[in-house]
């Protein structure tokens, strides 16, 4: 998907759907480096990154390095597989795949083994988010004819719709305490929102329409990106919709950012050189470093959680 303006979120949805639908070409299994990152790396502790990339032909999950190094591809399906979103101890991603001829949400082991498919359904089911509690996953489904914000068991029981409008709802992230989902709005007094965990008391955070919503670690911002400015940029807000600040330094597109454990930088995807890119940059949206470089389009990054804080500036 290219990070290009669009007015509304619907153009956005259209883009990535078509993403979504694109038949893709049959792979092989490309060289794992699991030596070097995944066997050494998957201990509690260890800062990853998860992200999907097309390097391979088509998108696929793949894990890197906190500085990019050491790629290792995680999915291997002819299929669309992306929006990565990790369980809060690191140990699973939640993922949309389009594997079985529609998009649904699957899990699997960090490592890449062991996938499961969580919904089921005929409609479009995208935007897996993870809860704090590792029980539950959130997601945007048109399963009732518009988008609305659903969640899950993970074991793919419990089903419960949480938005029910004539507008439509993307792009849930939970508050770190769970009590929280923020969400997208359009086609309905547009905007930005914040609802209760079980859907009740929605209230309006700001009146432009975010996308690929992240709550900072300590609750108190909202990492997202938007077109309100007439191109898509990388944008932090009080979780009480004060002092809203661009962290973009550039018109050319960038989405999809996430917070490190810490809370002190934010990964993001960005097509400053033309293709879509993975970076990182601080919490003020300075010290920017490229992760990636590569012809291909790689964006949706994910910073693993881990038990610690101490994580390794590249």
């Amino acid at each position: 998907m290219k990070a290009v303006s669009v007015p509304v979120l619907i153009g956005s949805l259209s883009m990535l759907i078509s993403c979504v639908e694109r038949e893709q070409p049959e792979l092989g299994r490309a060289p794992s480096t699991a030596g070097t990152l995944l066997e050494a790396g998957l201990a509690e502790d260890t800062v990853l990154i998860a992200f999907s990339s097309e390097r391979g032909g088509n998108s696929e999950i793949y894990l890197m390095g906190v500085d990019g190094s050491s790629p290792v591809r995680l999915t291997d399906n002819p299929a669309y597989d992306a929006w990565p979103s990790w369980s809060p101890d690191g140990s699973q991603i939640a993922f949309t795949s389009s594997r079985n001829g529609n998009p649904d949400i699957y899990v699997m082991d960090a490592d890449g083994g062991n996938v499961r498919q969580v919904t089921r359904h005929s409609a479009r089911d995208i935007w897996p988010e993870w809860s704090p509690d590792g029980r539950r996953i959130a997601f945007a489904s048109r399963r009732d004819g518009n988008f609305e914000i659903y969640v899950v068991d993970v074991d793919g029981t419990n089903l419960q719709r949480l938005t029910n409008t004539a507008a439509h709802e993307d792009f849930p992230a939970w508050s770190p305490d769970g009590s929280q989902i923020v969400f997208s709005r359009v086609e309905g007094d547009d905007g930005t929102y914040i609802m209760n965990a079980d859907g009740g008391g929605p209230y309006k955070l700001l009146d432009f329409e975010g996308f690929e919503f992240a709550w900072s670690p300590d609750g108190e911002r909202i990492a997202f990106g938007s077109d309100h400015e007439g191109f898509r940029g990388i944008y932090t807000v009080n979780i009480d919709g004060s002092d809203l600040r661009r962290l973009s330094s550039t018109t050319a597109g960038e989405n999809c950012p996430d917070w490190s454990p810490s809370g002190t930088r934010i990964v993001f995807a960005s097509w400053r050189d033309g293709d879509g890119e993975i970076y990182v940059m601080d919490a003020d949206g300075t010290n920017l470093r490229k992760l990636t470089d590569n012809e291909f389009e790689e964006e949706f990054p994910a910073w693993r959680p881990v038990a610690t804080s101490t994580e390794i500036t590249p």
